[in-house]
């Protein structure tokens, strides 16, 4: 089964509780959260009350400008409360959320990496081991232009907050291969992460008639 984007959501800058809605079959909801200068990770959250799991941890780069990311697998169903805890205590971070369908649904985290520099080509390499996986690659920049997506991935959302800039974007493979998860910025500080997800085996149910 091909892992498929099911719903996205930008709550906007600032804001730590919003709704979400998930469908579709072998579901997987991810939190990608951002963060400015040198606040600090979260330490939780959850969608209709169930706990998301770590994808990575608060990957932060020079002047920790950082990036966690979370899922939660087989999230339920309709448009439900997705709610972060631990926030940091500045008003400097910006979360996205997205839902996709065709995930596996026992241990489909594969691989995880992060990255920082300065410079107006941010870029993390994700080296999924099956074909067909989903990358989730999120940014934070010291840079005040929204950034752009990168060549082999879709946007899911870029963000101008101000004083930074933020963003998410993913990519479904087709075959395993590297893959450098870029954006395009301003020149200037930066940090980034991304994280892997396998594919559903499902391949649906066959019935078979004999005549």
């Amino acid at each position: 089964m091909a892992i498929v984007l099911d719903t996205k959501t930008d709550p906007g800058a600032t804001v730590g509780s919003w709704s979400h809605t998930c469908s579709g079959s072998d579901r997987l909801l991810v939190l990608i959260f951002t963060v400015n200068d040198s606040e600090g990770g979260i330490s939780g959250a959850t969608y209709a009350g169930a706990a998301l799991t770590r994808g990575i941890t608060f990957a932060g780069g020079t002047d920790l400008d950082g990036v966690e990311i979370w899922y939660k697998i087989a999230p339920a169903t309709g448009s439900n409360t997705l709610a972060i805890s631990g926030l940091p205590v500045s008003s400097d971070y910006h979360a996205y959320s997205a839902s996709f369908t065709g995930v596996q649904q026992t241990s489909p985290l594969d691989d995880s990496d992060s990255a920082s520099g300065n410079s107006a080509t941010p870029s993390v390499t994700s080296t999924p081991t099956t074909d067909g996986q989903l990358i989730i690659g999120g940014l934070s920049s010291e840079t005040n232009n929204a950034p752009s997506t990168g060549a082999g991935e879709t946007t899911g959302f870029n963000s101008d907050n101000g004083a930074w800039a933020s963003s998410f974007e993913y990519a479904i493979q087709t075959s395993k291969v590297a893959q450098a998860i870029n954006w395009g910025i301003t020149s200037d500080l930066w940090g980034c992460a991304a994280v892997s997800f396998k594919a559903s085996s499902n391949t649906g149910n066959f019935f078979y008639f004999l005549y």
